[in-house]
């Protein structure tokens, strides 16, 4: 009998998926394959040299690796993204999971690639942006009361608005895309720097964007007419057209 490992055809693979559709493992047997896969017998905790761990990349690259020019389809996704809703994982999972990438460093290359793929992520979904939720979370009562009034106004209005210039990123405090306008909130805590605050508005400047800064004085007026907001505007030289 030959032996060896040969690859599956396409056909090979419908029929293993038809078999074990609706198959489910009983936690005993999942316990005894975890038991049997621990231990030296299968290299837990063996070190590979470096030239061991590249011939085990290059035997993955390219067209070797199985699921080159493969991709999984929207409903995949779904499926995947529906199993995984909810899980959680637990402190000892999280502590291993940390023990095993303590001393890990990734090459040149991989922050490049890993750099390109989040800046790609980031303009197709600009509101998951990390610096987004974190500066949302950090708003201050001030913005928030801002915010309030000028969505009362105003139909699309953004928080934290991503805005992609020539050089970089930045984030508008409230932004309302159809004017081009960027309204920045100057609280009494204001301790940002001057001179950055200058050089980020003519960014803004450059693509067309309008910047306003509120402070608490100004935030006050607003407050006290329920007009303020547009007045406001105006009074800022924003063309406002009313219906």
């Amino acid at each position: 009998m030959v032996r060896g490992i040969f690859p599956r055809t396409e056909e090979h693979n419908k029929n293993i998926s038809k078999a074990l559709k609706g198959h489910s493992v009983s936690l005993e047997t999942r316990k005894k394959i975890s038991n049997s896969l621990m231990g030296s017998q299968n290299a837990l905790g063996v070190k590979r040299s470096v030239e061991t761990r590249r011939k085990i990349s290059e035997s993955k690259r390219g067209e070797k690796n199985p699921f080159y020019g493969k991709h999984l389809s929207e409903e995949h996704r779904r499926r995947i993204s529906e199993a995984n809703k909810g899980k959680k994982i637990s402190e000892e999972q999280k502590r291993k999971i940390s023990i095993a990438n303590t001393g890990r460093k990734q090459s040149i290359e991989q922050r490049q690639k890993s750099s390109e793929s989040h800046k790609r992520f980031y303009q197709l979904h600009p509101e998951k942006h990390v610096l987004k939720i974190r500066r949302i979370s950090r708003f201050s009562k001030g913005q928030k009361r801002l915010l309030k009034l000028i969505e009362a106004q105003f139909k699309d209005v953004e928080s934290e608005y991503y805005i992609r210039t020539k050089i970089g990123k930045r984030f508008a405090d409230i932004a309302i895309p159809s004017l081009k306008l960027d309204i920045e909130y100057d609280g009494m805590g204001y301790w940002h720097d001057r001179e950055m605050d200058k050089k980020r508005d003519l960014e803004l400047l450059e693509i067309g964007w309008k910047v306003i800064r509120i402070n608490k004085e100004t935030l006050k007026k607003i407050i006290k007419n329920e007009e303020g907001c547009v007045e406001m505007l105006k009074e800022y030289g924003v063309e406002i057209n009313e219906v």
